[in-house]
């Protein structure tokens, strides 16, 4: 299956008009799988918050709010370098939240890793 991607539609993203389609497919498909993954962190942070004595009040919604924010990018302008970016970062916060809310436990080391 190949994607048909026209140059005007390409340049209005922000990529080269001479990407292959088979790499504008790719990072479709990534960015689906990693919005999905972002998703799956905001129950896991709520839990461990929970198990460790964390304010999973706080945690949830701070994670659930880079979800969405990382979703309605992905949703508007898929193909976006700024989509991809945020993403991204929205992916090492949850990193961040993690190590946080393991913070005082024997864990927390290796939730640096």
């Amino acid at each position: 299956m190949t994607l048909a991607l026209d140059t005007a539609a390409a340049g209005a993203v922000g990529l080269p008009a001479n990407l292959p389609a088979s790499l504008v497919e790719l990072r479709r498909t990534v960015s689906n799988c990693l919005v999905a993954t972002l998703w799956v962190h905001v129950p896991i942070l709520a839990w461990i918050a929970a198990v460790n004595g964390g304010n999973a009040s706080v945690v949830a919604p701070a994670a659930g709010g880079l979800a969405l924010l990382a979703s309605l990018l992905w949703r508007m302008r898929p193909d976006a370098s700024s989509t991809r970016l945020t993403i991204g970062v929205a992916l090492m916060i949850m990193a961040t939240l993690v190590t946080a809310v393991c913070h005082g436990t024997i864990w927390q080391a290796d939730t640096h890793m």
